[in-house]
């Protein structure tokens, strides 16, 4: 088994077993973004699992920055690992480690993604818009100390996605998501507010950099296929009784969390 094979077994092996890891051994730890994908698609193969929504993760300025690269980052949660609206949570079932909370847009689109316009929001005719949590999860004991590459390895550091309801936005609005107010409500108090402008400008723009990136390794975005876009709310964690609602102009998308 060679080196990247190996550290995708390790990754794979904390993720089933739920026990996290400091990091790679040095001999297995990727040095570049380029390595750290090549490790997170020999965890998708190793995983025997069929791969679900596209996820996009450093989607603002400021958390590339912090962890020292230029562009957002991709990965795949399991399709067995997308739950519904309304959902009640096992921390206990489902995390390797302390779990974070993202209110994030998704796109579903009407067609398969294999030529991208030079406009982002040309795609709005493209796509629906449903509201989404991603429970962000790293099979790190430390979700920044390993650095970029380790945390693409990771498959991004993607766990849980909650998919909810269409937004039933049309295309003009879609154009405008850059605008609409998205907020997150813990135990029935806000607690953060936003808009979908934190994604990377405009969500579509998020959209537009996954949909390239999936034509460059050949498995272009399918009709159907869920893209989460980013977090528009920070990241939040959960605890045991906590009850969540994330908002998305006047729709909503509801979970509790249970230990």
């Amino acid at each position: 088994m060679n080196a990247i094979d190996q550290a995708a077994h390790m990754l794979l092996e904390a993720f089933n077993d739920r026990q996290p890891i400091e990091g790679l051994p040095d001999e297995m730890k990727p040095s570049n973004v380029e390595e750290g994908y090549a490790i997170q698609q020999a965890g998708h193969r190793l995983s025997g699992v069929q791969l679900g929504p596209w996820k996009v993760g450093a989607t603002s300025a400021m958390g590339q920055q912090f962890l020292g690269i230029d562009a957002p980052f991709v990965g795949r949660p399991h399709l067995n690992r997308v739950l519904s609206d309304g959902v009640d949570i096992s921390l206990s079932e489902w995390f390797v480690g302390p779990a974070g909370v993202e209110v994030e847009v998704g796109f579903i689109p009407l067609t398969d993604l294999t030529e991208i316009p030079d406009d982002p929001l040309e795609l709005a005719s493209m796509v629906d818009a449903v509201g989404c949590f991603e429970l962000v999860n790293s099979r790190f004991t430390d979700l920044v100390r390993p650095g970029a590459p380790s945390l693409i390895a990771d498959n991004a550091v993607s766990s849980v996605i909650v998919q909810g309801h269409s937004l039933g936005l049309d295309e003009q609005q879609i154009r405008a998501l850059d605008q609409l107010v998205v907020a997150l409500d813990i135990d029935g108090t806000e607690r953060v507010a936003a808009t979908g402008a934190s994604a990377l400008g405009h969500p579509l723009n998020v959209l537009q950099f996954v949909a390239r990136k999936a034509i460059e390794w050949g498995t272009p975005i399918a009709c159907g296929e869920l893209v989460i876009t980013g977090t528009c709310t920070g990241m939040v964690p959960p605890t045991a009784g906590m009850s969540i609602v994330g908002r998305f102009g006047e729709s909503r998308i509801a979970a509790t969390f249970r230990p």
